[in-house]
């Protein structure tokens, strides 16, 4: 059952003063890896000191966690992992100097091109032109408003019969991986503009529906204000009397929402799953047009960074999915062909034994509505923690390549 949208929406906006890059200027990146739950427990409180923060969640034992700290308390976060005898790589000492070194560009001319990053302007631009280009394969039209009435723009590319299975390919429902939607304009360009004969030929197989950007909200705050920003900016009442905003989008699908410790129920936590399920207004729109194409779909696949994975459902426990085998033997082929262009190596499984518990994906939820569907997929791109999500735009074009490489594999396996 997908709630109703209301016909008005709040919006507060807030400015903090800084570029995301000058917010982090001197910061360092570490990388660490509790082995006992000593070890866990001292590093969750470690992220309680001002100047310290976890951006891919909370520490847990035998995981890879990603702090950041400010470089006033540097020396002291070294002493104190070095006590606990904890684990521990700086990766990347300057985190302000690489989110400058991505060169975010503004081009208004609908051209962009595999070696730099774009703001949303530039990338709706770019929808617009091929959409121009193409007339007899694209139609752009918008699936609904963002919390902050931003568009979701949705290019179908349809090559005669509208009626043809549909594969849905969706991208930044978290606002910080930057990279997903450069893979999914880069598959936009492909399909439109490549003179690749296997390439073209799906065109004759299926339609494409893809999403882009499924955050624009969030992309734009991590692009402006905070370069790590993940969830949506709704202002719901839990986080209005928090002082904090936003959800994390890909745990408010009504999808085994909250079970088995997965999400969180605090309004400031980075996995914060609102405070109902389908609260935000870009999952809403997701699922009612995705419900609206049920009868065609033959596969959904969300683009996500970092970790270099193929994901199968579910994210909720070790429970496999009676598809399991088969899923994990298209993932695997994929995974294969995604290596041989750069040699980058992709683990397959299900969320939860890839990751960890995570209720509420878009990708679980389409499991269960929409079983019709031959495959359900979520990838997660460069790298395995080296970057995270600040991947260097020099890597835009190789992550493509793989991309393509393996995504050719999937796309025969439906036919």
């Amino acid at each position: 059952m997908l709630p109703i949208v209301g016909l008005t929406v709040g919006f507060i906006s807030t400015l903090i003063g800084l570029t995301t890059s000058a917010m982090y200027d001197g910061h360092s990146m570490l990388r660490v890896t509790p082995q006992t739950k000593r070890q866990e427990d001292h590093l969750r409180d470690l992220g309680k000191h001002q100047g310290v923060s976890f951006i891919g969640g909370d520490p847990l034992v035998g995981d890879h966690s990603h702090v950041i700290t400010s470089p006033q308390v540097l020396d002291f976060v070294l002493e104190s992992l070095k006590k606990f005898e904890t684990e521990h790589l700086l990766t990347n000492p300057d985190v302000g100097r690489s989110i400058r070194s991505q060169k975010v560009r503004t081009r208004m001319n609908g051209d962009i091109s595999w070696d730099a990053y774009y703001d949303l302007d530039s990338i709706n631009q770019y929808l617009s032109v091929q959409s121009v280009g193409h007339p007899d394969l694209v139609t752009l039209t918008t699936i609904g408003k963002s919390f902050e009435v931003r568009d979701l723009f949705l290019l179908k590319i349809n090559k005669g019969s509208t009626t043809k299975p549909i594969i849905w390919i969706d991208s930044n429902i978290h606002a910080r991986e930057w990279i997903s939607s450069a893979v999914g304009l880069y598959l936009i360009d492909q399909l439109l503009n490549s003179p690749d004969i296997q390439i073209q030929a799906y065109l004759d197989d299926f339609n494409f529906h893809i999403l882009p950007m499924a955050n624009p909200d969030g992309f734009v705050f991590s692009d402006l204000t905070d370069r790590f920003w993940r969830k949506t900016r709704s202002n719901t009442s839990a986080t209005a009397i928090n002082g904090c905003r936003g959800v994390d989008p890909n745990r408010n699908f009504d999808a085994y929402w909250l079970e088995n410790d997965g999400g969180s129920k605090d309004p400031c936590d980075l996995y914060f799953a609102g405070d109902a399920v389908f609260t935000e207004l870009e999952c809403i729109a997701i699922a009612q047009y995705l419900d609206s194409i049920l009868a065609n779909l033959i596969a959904y696949i969300s683009l996500h960074s970092w970790g270099q994975n193929v994901l199968i459902p579910t994210g909720r426990d070790s429970t496999q999915i009676p598809e399991y085998n088969e899923y994990i033997r298209i993932a695997n082929l994929a995974a294969a062909a995604h290596q041989i262009p750069h040699g980058m190596v992709y683990t397959t499984g299900s969320v939860f034994d890839v990751w960890h518990p995570a209720p509420g994906t878009s990708m679980d939820w389409a499991y269960l509505n929409f079983p019709s569907a031959k495959i359900h997929l979520t990838y997660e791109f460069r790298d395995k923690g080296q970057y995270t999500v600040l991947l260097p735009a020099d890597q835009i074009l190789p992550q493509c390549e793989e991309f393509m490489a393996g995504i050719k594999v999937i796309f025969d396996e439906l036919k």
